[in-house]
């Protein structure tokens, strides 16, 4: 992560890395990743298996189809961010915006410096699952730094771009 992090500081429309044999492309322009959507799909289904363990099943990350991709983002778009689908989620937000505030204020009340990477971190996650789910697992409250499935994506991105950090795993 922090790799592509520095990458994106030099290079801000695009970057490029070596995944073991395969030369990987990661698009940050949104309207060179419109184009590149609109003209070509052609999806690695080696790449796209990573997240076979995360997803329920084939779906729109491994439609190699371009009319039904489009159909299916159309749906996906038009049923989720729209302002008044957003709406219905603003207290969500708004009360772990201010579980993480009153976080960072602990900290700063004890004057600690206060790395923010991990408590955004799970901030954003319960975000996520409270609406997606409308389950509060009380997230924030309960992790101190790292949330198992916020370490286990990141470890796997890891991977992905150090291939030979998977040799320390197994």
């Amino acid at each position: 992560v922090k790799f592509v992090e520095e990458e994106r500081l030099m290079h801000p429309s695009m970057t490029k890395f070596w995944y073991g044999w395969k030369l990987m492309v990661i698009i940050f322009n949104p309207d060179l990743i419109q184009k590149t959507l609109h003209t070509h799909l052609q999806k690695d289904t080696s790449v796209y298996g990573m997240f076979e363990p995360f997803i329920n099943g084939p779906g729109i990350l491994h439609d190699n189809v371009m009319a039904r991709w489009k159909a299916h983002r159309k749906i996906i778009t038009q049923a989720s961010f729209t302002l008044s689908a957003l709406k219905t989620h603003v207290k969500i937000l708004h009360d772990e915006a201010n579980i993480l505030a009153d976080k960072l204020g602990l900290e700063a009340d004890k004057g600690r410096t206060i790395e923010p990477e991990h408590v955004v971190e799970l901030a954003s996650l319960s975000m996520v699952v409270r609406s997606l789910t409308g389950l509060d697992l009380k997230i924030q409250q309960t992790c101190v730094s790292k949330h198992p499935f916020g370490g286990a994506v990141t470890d796997n991105f890891d991977v992905s771009y150090r291939p030979g950090a998977l040799l320390m795993i197994i």
